[in-house]
């Protein structure tokens, strides 16, 4: 085995152990997957030339891609002390999420390049798949209408429609039966109208904590209202995302429903964002039925008051 051999066998470890590392961490089969995109083609291009190598590489060139990764390396870690030199919170702020995925969108972007002009320098076909396989990736999310997803739940109950929706537009009686979200502000105070504008804090499942941070702030703006029957609250830090809450009278007194229309920006479903759409929508349903259930007992306890 020659030297260059064993290099390609070192970096095909190297990418093995990344991806085993990230998929081993996050649990999760969307982050797997789409780390295999990152990893996968340029690991096994490495491996097959370790086992069964052509031509050697151009050693200028493998040195100066190793400078740049050395530079890149140094890079990282500067940013990463600066980070943790700042406060630490454990509330992440949702309108950080577009800058944090289009930085994330471009450290892979160069990553794969890296990788793929590394690898071109040992194995041309494997490069050129790792560049075609990541290319096809990133195209399939630029239509808008592959990132577009919608969610709907509902619930009856026994109580006329407009008592439900007058508690359930006073912000004032979350506490009553929505455990898993905090009021932080609201402007104007009083029940929503349009206009309304309200910052909340989300509790991150226990499933989903993988970071320091163990709540989401969001701000929602109230981009609709027909009163007694509907409300429909915007995501400020993401227009494309409304959520239409309405009341329709039936045979058990109301029937609540909840609909959501959901637009992944393109940078973070580049990152898997749709895959773990399916994850997201099994525990909001978990909790929508504890708050249905909680909302329920609020409302027949308040019903002499009304």
């Amino acid at each position: 085995m020659n030297i260059w051999q064993v290099f390609a066998a070192l970096l095909a470890g190297a990418l093995l152990i990344a991806w085993t590392w990230t998929s081993v961490r996050f649990r999760r089969l969307s982050t797997a997957f789409v780390t295999s995109l990152l990893l996968g083609t340029a690991a096994v291009g490495f491996g097959a030339y370790a086992l069964s190598p052509g031509p050697p590489p151009q050693e200028n060139a493998v040195v100066a891609l190793t400078v740049v990764l050395y530079v890149a390396i140094v890079v990282a870690l500067a940013v990463s002390i600066r980070a943790r030199r700042k406060p630490r919170t454990t509330v992440y702020p949702l309108a950080d999420d577009s800058r944090r995925y289009r930085r994330a969108l471009i450290v892979r972007t160069l990553a794969v390049l890296w990788f793929s002009a590394m690898l071109y320098l040992f194995e041309p076909g494997f490069a050129l798949a790792n560049v075609a396989i990541n290319i096809v990736w990133i195209a399939f999310w630029i239509p808008r209408q592959s990132r577009i997803a919608h969610y709907e739940s509902g619930t009856e109950i026994a109580a006329p429609p407009e008592q439900v929706f007058a508690f359930v537009t006073d912000l004032r009686n979350w506490p009553r039966y929505r455990d898993d979200l905090e009021l932080v502000s609201q402007h104007p105070d009083g029940p929503l109208e349009l206009g309304t504008e309200y910052a909340a804090r989300m509790n991150i499942p226990a499933g989903f904590q993988r970071t320091r941070y163990r709540q989401i702030e969001s701000r929602y703006r109230v981009s609709s209202i027909a009163p007694g029957r509907s409300y429909t609250t915007t995501l400020v830090d993401q227009p494309g995302n409304h959520t239409t809450t309405s009341v329709e009278p039936n045979e058990a007194g109301t029937r609540l429903m909840i609909r959501s229309d959901l637009l992944i920006a393109f940078p973070e479903a580049c990152s898997g964002g749709m895959l773990v759409l399916p994850l997201v929508t099994r525990v909001r349903r978990a909790s929508d039925a504890v708050r249905f259930a909680r909302l329920k007992q609020a409302l027949g306890q308040s019903a002499p008051q009304v």
